[in-house]
This record gives structure tokens, sequence and C-alpha cells, in this order.
């Protein structure tokens, strides 16, 4: 299993403090990154695309502090002392897409759980956002397409990735609710803000819901106004189910009802 993390509501002249922040995930595991590539545009036969580029992490410092670069990734292959494969990217309309970070790790949330939470908390004191998740997924490249919200991966049987797409910028309806009035769906740890917690279900405020009951997981304060909302693993599909019948989830897909025999 591989963790999948994405923190979406960035701000895209972050790009100097984002850098910073992928160098001490790295250092949480021993690690420093090997690898960089960053995107830029290039004319070729008369067309301007996309091309990335690798490049060493020195230079790639060197480029951001200036500007040049605002769009980057960099990873480690994880060969060495049994340290976990890392990837740390950091996207920006620019290059057609939207601002957001998405992170993967070679090992389960649940091993990792304390690493991720102090780099969720690092991520909210040092770099603006909206809204981040952490989940498991098969492997790390199912955990980078699902951080995208662009195609069909979902990591639930309950969940329909397609409603989650129309809300990304440049899409129809595009209002990203997901960053203030909706979740999309609910995961092993949530970073949310205090929008978030005034959501309505029923009668109750999020918040309110979530400490009335200690079965719905643990709720942080953490740095910024933001929250760190934790959920034990087999709790999972019975919140999301709570909540997706309560109309605060995006992707949530009531399943479908067992045919008879």
């Amino acid at each position: 299993m591989s963790t999948g993390i994405v923190i979406y509501g960035t701000d895209p002249a972050q790009t100097e403090p984002a850098l910073e922040v992928a160098e001490n995930l790295f250092l949480q595991f021993g690690e420093k990154a090997s690898t960089a590539i960053f995107l830029e545009f290039v004319v070729r036969d008369g067309e301007r695309i996309i091309e990335d580029r690798e490049i060493s992490l020195s230079d790639l410092r060197e480029k951001v502090s200036t500007g040049e670069v605002t769009a980057f990734q960099v990873f480690d292959g994880g060969e060495k002392g049994g340290a976990p494969a890392i990837s740390f990217g950091c996207n920006v309309p620019e290059f057609g897409g939207l601002s957001f970070i998405d992170v993967q790790i070679d090992r389960s949330v649940c091993e990792i759980n304390e690493q991720i939470e102090a780099f969720l908390e690092n991520v909210v004191a040092n770099l603006s956002c909206k809204y981040a998740i952490a989940y498991d997924a098969e492997k790390s490249s199912v955990a980078y397409k699902y951080s995208t919200g662009v195609n069909l991966v979902k990591i639930f049987p309950f969940e329909n990735t397609s409603l989650f797409t129309r809300e990304l910028p440049g899409r129809v309806p595009g209002s990203a609710s997901y960053e203030r009035v909706k979740l999309r769906m609910i995961y092993p740890l949530n970073v949310l803000n205090e929008e978030h917690l005034g959501i309505r279900i029923n009668d109750l405020s999020l918040r309110e819901w979530i400490i009335s009951d200690s079965s719905r997981g643990s709720l942080k304060s953490i740095p910024n106004d933001m929250w760190l909302w934790a959920v034990n693993e087999m709790n999972l599909a019975e919140i999301n189910n709570a909540c997706g019948e309560a109309g605060i989830l995006i992707a949530w897909q009531k399943a479908p009802a067992n045919r008879p025999a």
C-alpha cells in the first residue's frame, strides 16, 4: 500500500516555501530528494507545449528563488536503508491544472500516521491552503492519479470520482466547494478549515458531530486556524455513509441494494 496526500487551495506564489516543505518531508524519513524536475513552456514546430526538465536539487532551489520555476516534482526511489520511496509535486494553474500539492509515500497511512500528521502540521504552518487529505492506495501511481481528480480512479467502492471532477476549477460547475462547504470524502487524515467545521449534519455542525461520538475520530487544532480530523480505518465506511447520507460529501454514491437471488 502507498500513502497519497493532496493539499488543495495552495497559493501559486508560494513555490519557494513549498520546496522547503518538500525537503523537510524527505528529512523526516532520513532521506534527501535524489531527483528533481520542473515544468516549462517550449516552442516546437511553431506550437507552444509543456515539457518537464530534469535538474539538480541545488539548481532547482536557485530557479525557484528567482521565480523562473513555479511547478516542480522532487522524488527519491527509497533504495537506501529501507526508507520509503517518496514523491512531492507542486502544481500551479499556469500549466493547465489547478493549484495543489500531491505527495506519494511507499507506505500505508497506518504505518506512518505520526509522520504524516507532523508533515501536515508543517504544511499548514508554512503554506496557505484550504483543505488536505491523506489516504491509502494500492500503489503510488494510483495514489497520484486519485490526487488529480480527473480520471475514474477511486479508493472507496461507494465513490463516484466524476462527481468530484466537476467541482474542480475549469470544469462545470467548477465551484471548488471542497475548499469551503463540502468534503471530497472522509479519509484517515483530513485537514479542515473553520468553514468546513460549520457544515451542518442534521441539527449539528460538523465540529459538534465529530466530538459527540468517539467512533467518529479525533479533532485537533493545528496552525493557522486549521484542524486535523483523524479517523480510524475501521470506521471509515460507516462515517462516509453517514456524511454521504447527510449530503456533505461530493463524491459519495449510495451503494446499490443487493439484488434478490
